[in-house]
């Protein structure tokens, strides 16, 4: 039976107290006896529907809480502070649950110890002192500290046992027990020369006893015969069992919310439950205070104290909802606020459920770095930004749907090994055969004239990719957006006398194409989080009609992960590892080349080059300088209807450095026998292969996949006898049509998503540079040439780095410094023969 009469007054004098305290944060019915009522039926099992709420909770913890009249007290203060008060919900004999879903963080500590190197450093911060060294007889060493699970197990202790313990240190310790297990040395070091009989070691001065060391991380400096006969020992959360006990077998879980922007969750926490642990330090008016205060009615006499202080109550909004979906998930699953802020700032379910409300650790160089901890007492406008600043959107609209990929594509790539490769289904089996389909009479006259014509009709269109972060050409070692890093945006050569960078000469060879007529040729480059500025400045600066001809579309950036923060990673999983800048930023990176294919289609390109009758793409890698669009493959592909491409290939490449009149000399050559030192002199012999260096990239070959032999491309080193892949890639348009109708999708969002999903995946290691700091990212990787068997017939065309009369371009891409020099030499042989370019 519920004493009306004393919730009221307990509700009276609590108001009085905000109001005299200033906590009081929304305003007081007038009509207190109705907050009453409420509060009644709340406790009789009523619940209330509500509109949209930021939730959160509060979970009853001992004993004093546990009357209808007690109950009802709470529910009243909670009403007519603010607060939305939905239901009362009981919790039958589970503890452990509770306590693992309230106090996850603690838990972990309990059981592992300390996860993280800040948290080692604020450990030794605390109890490396000369004090400890007078108190302990010995210096503090990393290996004292001991988790509190770790103790029981070397100790033969129960859980029970282990909390008596543990309780020991909430209390004063005598002047005898001093001496007894510390010595008359240690007494006098923490008592003084006075008559002290006694030291408060509860979060005291001197590095013994309790201390809290960080948020859910408490440690217990001491000497106690139950523990290692004696020695000195740093236990871990050793509260942590007697929590469990705090919550059985009975609590009650009051599920809340916040509407509007009234009262706050900062509010509660500090007005109306008291935010210090111990009750005595918390706020008058709040529940804790009061209850230590003796100023509201409580169902046990035992002493109000750190431990028994009535109640757990969430400290943000996101920690509040991730409580209430482990507690009652049936009470979290009505319109959040919180949940909407976030969907409505681009966050798809799968990352609120996977990233976000598995509370991730943001700032791991800080002992408190995880998400609810920068949310901690936000309000809900500021706690949703601060959210979607460290989890910004990535696999929805906001971000181009991660270009296809999915969450469940990364999630399983980056729980695998590095450098291994993941099949997707459908994906070759990787077995070489031979022979290759080559088109060896290119060029064919026959073929010329019907892709001139087709060129000279509008039905070509060239992409440009130019999103690669160039580390090997401008360095690891400055950042990935650094200028020395866009290598097709360096204005490294010369062509007649004119300093031009490699875009700029792609761009000259559409020029060429267009013949006056600008826009024949339509040109598109594709950018990266790390190039996309810098192409729209150099877009920025063409003449007309070019600047708003050229399209620029981009990749988008998935997550990488810090390979240095995997061995203090707490949980299996890689939301805690990853990379991120200083401020918590996530640094985030396009998965590689299938991302063309991607951005193409959902950029809307595919659909409007289909609109503008568009028929062939011609694409080759931005930086490389050698590429020049050959309307003899465009008209190969007119006349073999069954041909869906065609790849170019060269003999595979090398350098080398040879020595004269003791110069070193740089040396390019290949397979096919041509070779070249730096000042464009032929070799008068061929080189070793010992003193050879050999290009790295991807092989052209046939493979056997489980559809059959088709065109693949293995990466990896020199493959004997096969071509290198140049990434020079004539398509036809309705081919790639052909492929997402072919995925039985009924958008080109699901058509993107489904091809990328049968593509091969890898992971591959890099050094980046992360606020001026290397740092080791593990990032996935699909090439676009897992997309080759789904076609139905690609040929390959060979290349050669001979530049002769009557040869159309040749391979020169740019990989490293060096690679400058024998582009202007390809070049400059170009410049001899007319070559395809219109400045």
């Amino acid at each position: 039976m519920i004493d009306k009469a004393l919730v009221l007054a307990d509700l009276q004098g609590a108001v009085g107290r905000w109001t005299l305290a200033g906590g009081r944060a929304a305003p007081v019915p007038h009509r207190l006896d109705a907050v009453v009522d409420d509060a009644v039926s709340i406790v009789a099992g009523e619940t209330r529907a509500g509109g949209p709420r930021a939730m959160f909770c509060v979970v009853t913890k001992g004993p004093h809480l546990a009357t209808d009249t007690s109950l009802a007290c709470v529910a009243a203060r909670l009403s007519a502070f603010g607060v939305t008060v939905s239901g009362l919900r009981r919790i039958s004999d589970a503890g452990r649950h509770v306590v693992e879903s309230l106090y996850p963080l603690a838990t972990r500590y309990f059981d592992q110890g300390p996860t993280a190197p800040a948290l080692w450093d604020l450990l030794a911060d605390r109890f490396d002192r000369d004090e400890f060294l007078a108190i302990f007889g010995c210096r503090y060493d990393s290996s004292l500290v001991v988790s509190g699970a770790r103790a029981i197990r070397d100790n033969g202790l129960t859980p029970g046992e282990l909390t008596r313990i543990w309780e020991t240190g909430r209390r004063p310790v005598s002047r005898d027990t001093l001496i007894r297990h510390y010595g008359g040395r240690a007494t006098s070091a923490l008592l003084g020369a006075g008559d002290a009989t006694q030291y408060d070691w509860f979060r005291g001065r001197l590095p013994v006893g309790i201390s809290r060391i960080a948020s859910s991380l408490t440690a217990f400096a001491l000497r106690d015969d139950r523990l290692y006969a004696g020695a000195p020992v740093i236990v871990i959360n050793g509260h942590v069992p007697g929590l469990v006990d705090l919550f059985d077998p009975v609590a009650w879980l009051f599920d809340l919310g916040i509407e509007g922007s009234g009262v706050q969750i900062g509010d509660v926490r500090r007005a109306l439950i008291g935010d210090d642990s111990r009750p005595e330090h918390c706020r008058p008016g709040s529940l804790r205070r009061d209850a230590v205060d003796h100023l509201m009615p409580l169902a046990d006499d035992r002493p109000v104290t750190s431990r028994f202080n009535l109640v757990h109550s969430s400290d943000g909004l996101l920690a509040g909802l991730t409580e209430l979906r482990k507690l009652a998930p049936d009470c979290a699953s009505g319109p959040d606020l919180l949940t909407a802020g976030l969907i409505q700032g681009g966050l798809t379910d799968a990352e609120i459920e996977r990233i976000v409300l598995a509370d991730p650790r943001v700032l791991p160089e800080r002992p408190s770095g995880w998400l609810t901890d920068m949310t901690c007492g936000l309000d809900l406008k500021a706690c949703t930004a601060e959210i979607l600043r460290f989890v910004p959107p990535v696999f929805g609209p906001a971000n181009q749907y991660a270009d296809g990929v999915r969450f469940d594509l990364l999630d399983r790539a980056l729980r695998q090994p590095p450098n291994s490769v993941s099949d997707g289904p459908g994906a070759d089996a990787g077995v070489l055969k031979e022979p290759l389909v080559t088109v060896t009479a290119l060029p064919d006259a026959r073929d010329e004239a019907r892709g001139t014509a087709i060129i000279a009709a509008g039905g070509v269109g060239v992409l440009a990719p130019a999103g690669g972060t160039g580390g090997r050409f401008g360095g690891y070692g400055v950042p990935e957006t650094d200028p020395a890093r866009q290598k097709a945006l360096v204005p490294a050569f010369i062509v007649r006398r004119r300093r031009l960078s490699a875009i700029d000469i792609r761009l000259a060879n559409v020029r060429h194409w267009d013949a006056g007529q600008p826009g024949r040729v339509p040109m598109a480059v594709m950018a990266s989080p790390t190039s996309q500025a810098a192409l729209h400045e150099w877009r920025d600066r063409l003449v007309e009609p070019y600047r708003r001809s050229v399209r620029i579309f981009a990749q988008h950036g998935i997550y990488r992960i810090d390979v240095g923060l995997l061995n203090d990673n707490p949980r299996d999983g890689w939301v805690d590892v990853i990379l991120r800048d200083a401020r918590g930023r996530p640094s985030l990176k396009p998965s590689g080349g299938m991302g063309l294919l991607s951005c193409f289609v959902l950029s809307g390109l595919l659909d409007t080059w289909e609109q503008q009758g568009i028929s062939y793409i011609a694409s080759a890698n931005g930086d490389d300088v050698g590429y020049r669009l050959n309307p003899g493959i465009i008209g190969y592909l007119d006349r073999h209807p069954m041909v869906d491409g065609v790849l170019a290939g060269v003999p595979w490449g090398f350098s080398a450095c040879v020595q004269r009149a003791g110069v070193s000399i740089a040396v390019r050559g290949d397979e096919s026998g041509w070779s070249m030192d730096e000042t464009g002199s032929p070799l008068a012999h061929p080189l070793p292969i010992t003193v050879r260096t050999y290009d790295v990239g991807g092989a052209l070959c046939m493979t056997d996949g489980p559809y059959g032999s088709h065109m693949s491309i293995l990466d990896g080193g020199r493959t004997p006898d096969a071509l290198f892949n140049t990434n020079q890639t004539y398509l036809r348009l309705s081919a790639i049509r052909r492929i997402l109708n072919e995925t039985d999708a009924d958008h080109h969002v699901e058509a993107v998503r489904r091809l990328t999903d049968r593509q091969p995946l890898s992971l591959e290691d890099k050094v980046v540079m992360v606020d001026g700091v290397e740092r080791h990212a593990r990032q996935l990787s699909q090439p676009a040439h897992g997309i080759l068997a789904a076609l139905r017939r690609v040929d390959v065309v060979t290349l050669t780095r001979r530049i002769e009369p009557g040869i159309r371009g040749t391979y020169a891409a740019l990989k490293n410094p060096a690679d400058v020099r024998f582009g202007q030499l390809a070049l400059d042989r170009m410049q001899e023969d007319d070559d395809d370019l219109l400045l």
